[in-house]
């Protein structure tokens, strides 16, 4: 039988592992087990919010980039000069998600912030407001 632990004793763990060094890939195999075993599969968006949230009371920000193309490095600079001016970082991560459906500019989101620039998200705005 498996220990249910709650999600808050879960993510501080993970999130202590992935500082002190621990392989992420082995972590995410032993979460993803853990939530079968105990059927709470539903909850993994969950857990992975509160991981980034442990972390970046550490100083550590996680922070998703969804794009239409490959970032280059003065825009990734710039995406982590911005996360600095807004957040107590120490340390940044940009992970980089590739969407051509976007079409252009970036959609950036870290520690509950979310700033999307891109073209399909103008368009959609643009649209909405257009049938008011």
């Amino acid at each position: 039988m498996v220990v249910r632990l709650s999600r808050q004793k879960l993510s501080k763990y993970y999130a202590d592992s992935l500082m002190n060094g621990a392989d992420a890939k082995k972590l995410a195999g032993q979460m993803a087990a853990y939530l079968i075993e105990t059927k709470r599969t539903k909850e993994l968006s969950m857990l992975v919010s509160d991981i980034e949230y442990q972390m970046s009371l550490k100083g550590v920000v996680i922070a998703n980039v969804t794009s239409a193309h490959t970032l280059d490095e003065i825009a990734k600079t710039a995406l982590i000069d911005l996360i600095h001016r807004n957040t107590d970082a120490t340390k940044i991560r940009l992970t980089e998600h590739l969407d051509p459906s976007v079409l252009g500019g970036v959609k950036l989101e870290f520690t509950d912030t979310e700033l999307d620039t891109t073209i399909a998200k103008r368009l959609i705005t643009l649209k909405t407001n257009y049938k008011k």
